[in-house]
């Protein structure tokens, strides 16, 4: 059940109170109400106020108890938010993004969470929550009574300088990856689970790299030979990387690892490697060229999605399965060699690929999602063809099949 009052709409949750479920006013101070119609307002639901960039204060009532994933995402002009006492969840990402947050504050008496210095923290401080972005501090010691650390530090636009103390032995994995100015993260020496090296932040042993600092200025990298994996968003952002040396050491690659580094040209994947993980080279946009090992047998979800400046890449006979959305709008790639051990083609594999005049699909190929070849772009809601584009395939195939049921040119070989 939805409904609308003022500037707010909410809905009615099966105990009888209200969620704002969107804000649509024109912003200045804001004031949630205590209650609508009667009933009690509990709830400020996901991404509720996400994206409204006009208020600048907002008074959350004490009858709040849940303020859900994304609530005020983008609220880029909020500098300071109270939690009431009231509330005794906060969502993931909640305060992401609000470039001009300074100070969040948690009245007393709340029982789950606390704050200090206007960071928000767990009720014991055991946990670090949320470090507001427009603070205008250029570096932050966590306290040493802090054990883990959070989806913590979104766009901060001073911060340039982390301590991370010996107390810390759980860092989540999310916590850094959009430090865009943080150079150096420290870990203090006596911590048994975390190490650091010139400011980049690894396990204790240096066998798992976990965060390379978006904010270093180096253009190149040389990974150390201890490192056996690389750790989900670990590059991510980092723009002024043009060249990443990964060791023969190196197994493992996880998530978006190279994710939005814009200036990274050139990289070779070490044998040993298995699987390029899901975005790992999302929009690195500069990339012309990459040596995928014998090794890899996956090449996993949007693993080269907007790498436009690649014009040809070789899948080794590895490799079994090209991810959806693989090398989707890699709009220069002119040429690929895909070898007859790939089985499955997924969903929109090479869609905006519009130098692809041509693929040759060897007859391993058993199963070829929705507009995985052959497709340059939607209009009107309709997926439209590359000009001219032909398949060269084998007689009795799924090759042959896609082509002939998309109603594209091909050629038997």
């Amino acid at each position: 059940m939805n409904m609308e009052t003022l500037d707010m709409e909410y809905s009615i949750l099966d105990d009888g109170t209200i969620e704002i479920t969107k804000y649509n006013g024109k912003g200045g101070n804001v004031v949630i109400p205590s209650s609508i119609e009667g009933k009690k307002v509990t709830s400020i639901g996901e991404d509720a106020f996400g994206g409204c960039d006009s208020f600048t204060n907002i008074t959350i009532p004490n009858s709040i108890t849940s303020i859900g994933d994304y609530a005020f995402y983008e609220c880029i002009q909020l500098a300071s938010i109270t939690i009431p006492y009231s509330v005794n969840y906060i969502g993931y990402c909640a305060f992401e993004f609000c470039t001009n947050l300074i100070r969040i504050n948690v009245e007393t008496g709340n029982e789950k969470y606390s704050s200090e210095n206007g960071i928000l923290y767990n009720h014991d401080k055991t946990k670090l929550i949320c470090y507001p972005a427009g603070k205008k501090e250029t570096s932050f010691s966590i306290p040493n009574n802090v054990t883990s650390i959070g989806n913590t530090f979104y766009d901060c636009i001073q911060l340039t300088n982390i301590t991370i103390p010996n107390s810390v032995n759980n860092i989540c994995v999310g916590a850094f990856q959009c430090d865009h100015n943080i150079s150096i993260i420290n870990v203090e020496s006596g911590n048994k689970n975390y190490s650091s090296e010139n400011g980049v932040l690894y396990n204790h042993d240096k066998t798992i790299l976990i965060r390379y600092p978006a904010g270093k200025k180096e253009t190149s990298f040389s990974i150390p030979d201890s490192v056996t994996s690389i750790c989900t968003f670990a590059f991510k952002g980092c723009e002024s990387l043009t060249s990443v040396t990964i060791p023969s050491s190196v197994t493992n690659l996880g998530d978006n690892v190279f994710e939005h580094c814009i200036n990274l040209s050139s990289i070779i994947i070490p044998d040993g490697v298995t699987s390029i993980g899901g975005g790992t080279f999302a929009y690195c946009t500069s990339l012309t060229s990459i040596t995928i090992p014998n090794s890899v047998t996956n090449i996993c979800d949007y693993a080269f999605f907007i790498c436009k400046s690649l014009t040809t890449i070789t899948i080794p006979n590895s490799v079994t399965k090209i991810g959806r959305c693989a090398f989707y709008n890699c709009s220069n790639l002119a040429s690929i060699t895909i070898q007859d051990s790939v089985i499955s083609i997924g969903k929109e594999a090479f869609f905006k690929c519009n130098s692809l005049s041509s693929i040759i699909i060897p007859g391993s190929v058993a199963s070829i999602y929705k507009y995985a070849l052959g497709y340059g772009c939607i209009c009107n809601n309709n997926y439209e063809k590359i000009p001219d584009f032909k398949i060269y395939c084998y007689q009795g195939t799924v090759g042959e099949k896609y082509a002939k049921f998309h109603g594209f040119d091909y050629e038997l070989i």
